[in-house]
């Protein structure tokens, strides 16, 4: 199971401390259960709440079909046996990529 949190679009990224002390990314137990954290932000605890403000997007691109030119030059999708979901994450401030991750479907 995947799960994708994110706060309100106006809400500034927490202190370290606001969020009981978990990693950045690994293995981390919240109330007894266990979770793999891929990638999150956070600021350490001594930043200044004035440089806080530091907004994340996310694209989700969905490879789910190609196109494949039919016999006669028409133009049709063709289904990938396993689809792929992207999930990029960019900085609202410069537009810099911070993070990308790849899921594809179980055969």
């Amino acid at each position: 199971m995947w799960e994708f949190a994110s706060g309100p679009h106006t809400s500034v990224n927490h202190r370290l401390a606001a969020e009981s002390n978990r990693p950045l990314n690994g293995a981390f137990v919240s109330r007894g259960r266990t979770c793999d954290i891929r990638w999150s932000t956070f600021f350490l605890n001594d930043a200044p709440k004035s440089l806080r403000l530091y907004p994340v997007y996310c694209v989700v691109q969905v490879n789910n079909v190609l196109p494949n030119p039919g016999p006669n030059g028409e133009s049709r999708w063709v289904a990938y046996p396993r689809p792929q979901v992207v999930f990029q994450f960019f900085s609202g401030l410069n537009g810099e990529l911070l993070y990308a991750e790849s899921i594809v479907a179980s055969p």
